[in-house]
């Protein structure tokens, strides 16, 4: 799956993947969230590039439980906690 060049603002998460994998997430601007921009749950194999996460409420990105994922040239500003997480 791909997604690219969307805009997600003003949600509780915009883009949210679970037990998902070899997916490209490209360009996408996913901002002012109640709570994340990104989430990966349970994902591997995964590719973030170039996404904007700012004025979230949490976290920007946040890879929970997931591996082998690549993550390039992501913005990630403002963010009430952290811009990137890494939870394993």
């Amino acid at each position: 799956n791909t997604l690219t060049n969307n805009t997600c603002s003003n949600k509780g998460v915009s883009i949210f993947l679970s037990f998902s994998s070899s997916n490209m997430l490209a360009n996408n601007i996913c901002s002012s969230n109640n709570i994340y921009g990104i989430v990966l749950h349970s994902s591997s194999g995964n590719t973030l590039a170039n996404n904007t996460c700012n004025s979230n409420n949490n976290y920007g990105i946040w890879l929970d439980s997931s591996s082998s994922n690549t993550l390039t040239k992501n913005t990630c500003n403002s963010n009430i906690f952290d811009g990137i997480v890494l939870n394993s």
